[in-house]
């Protein structure tokens, strides 16, 4: 049913020269789904959820205010597979 009304508002907007119009339409006929974090987590390996899940969300929290991003999330990857393979 997504796809379909995906497809009609791009036909509709194929006839409507103003780009501003074509915008509203799309905004006006576009359903946002949520996306849950039940659903997030389906997709995610059982052992990688429950390595996310073992740290607190102040332990995230700290990793990224700290300037981190990329590089910390890189070393904790490494003491990960270093612990794995002890």
């Amino acid at each position: 049913m997504f796809i379909l009304k995906c497809y009609l508002i791009k036909f509709i907007c194929f006839f409507i020269p103003n780009r501003k119009i074509r915008e509203y339409i799309r905004s006006y006929l576009k359903t946002k789904e949520t996306i849950t974090l039940d659903k997030v987590d389906s997709f995610l390996p059982k052992e990688v959820l429950e390595k996310i899940n073992s740290h607190s969300n102040n332990f995230f929290h700290k990793i990224n205010t700290n300037g981190g991003g990329l590089e910390d999330i890189l070393i904790l990857m490494k003491i990960q597979k270093m612990q794995n393979h002890l």
